[in-house]
């Protein structure tokens, strides 16, 4: 459990915001962001899956609802995202590293 105004609870603040703006990418409006953010959003959600907690459920939710290429990357609430950069900065799964190439790694 995150205490609140500790490092971690800002990191998992700053992580939230950027999981919602990333979300609301749309296809035609910023495809560049979209094509950018799409795989490594999706590379983090499955992150999280793997955990086996209750993020992991949330982030099943997030990625059955998906349509892929569809309008949006994905429909995520403000309280999902809190849940699933809680679980991540808990297990120390960096978001960023999701950005780096599979292949790279």
């Amino acid at each position: 459990m995150l205490q609140k105004g500790s490092e971690q609870y800002r990191a998992a603040q700053k992580l939230a915001n950027e999981l919602q703006q990333i979300a609301n990418y749309e296809r035609w409006n910023n495809n560049n962001s979209y094509k950018l953010h799409f795989d490594p959003f999706y590379r983090f959600l499955n992150e999280i899956i793997k955990l086996n907690v209750f993020a992991s459920n949330v982030a099943k939710t997030i990625d059955d609802r998906c349509e892929c290429y569809g309008f949006k990357i994905a429909n995520v609430s403000s309280k999902q995202a809190w849940v699933l950069a809680c679980a991540a900065i808990e297990n120390n799964i960096d978001f960023e590293e999701c950005y780096t190439p599979v292949w790279s790694r």
